[in-house]
């Protein structure tokens, strides 16, 4: 931004909103325009925008790249749970977070060993094998949901 050039050679800038220094209408130059706003700056009339200091401009920044790195991650993980939805692998049916520890877990196994896999976990009982997936969960009582 020219403004954040300006300041550090510490000239003073007033930015303001176009909404207030509106020239008049009528047959309008760059250089009429020009000596308008020059007006209205001399008699006091073109109200300065609100700039912030130079270091909540980067903490701003900062928040905003954070934010778009979320986003990121987000969609990530959404695309990730797509490729497992697809591939008949509804881990979200059996896990309140398909990136938890455990679930994560299971993923590793699937991907290490492949086709067949037999795994029984605490509360959790999964038989896998190359064209679907069978999910039965625990009941407090010891049988199996289905």
């Amino acid at each position: 931004m020219v403004f954040n050039i300006l300041e550090q050679h510490e000239i003073w800038v007033t930015l303001s909103h176009p909404k207030y220094t509106k020239p008049m209408k009528g047959n309008k130059t760059d250089r009429k325009d020009t000596k308008w706003i020059c007006d209205l700056y001399m008699c006091g009339m073109v109200k300065p925008s609100f700039i912030p200091p130079a270091d909540i401009r980067e903490l701003r920044d900062l928040v905003r790249y954070r934010f778009k790195l979320t986003c990121m991650i987000t969609g990530e993980k959404n695309r990730a749970q797509n490729c497992l939805t697809v591939s008949n692998l509804k881990l979200d049916d059996v896990f309140s977070d398909v990136f938890g520890k455990s679930s994560r877990s299971i993923t590793e196994q699937i991907l290490q060993h492949g086709g067949n896999v037999i795994r029984k976990s605490f509360s959790l009982y999964f038989v896998i094998s190359q064209n679907d997936w069978i999910v039965g969960k625990f009941k407090s009582h010891g049988g199996i949901i289905k």
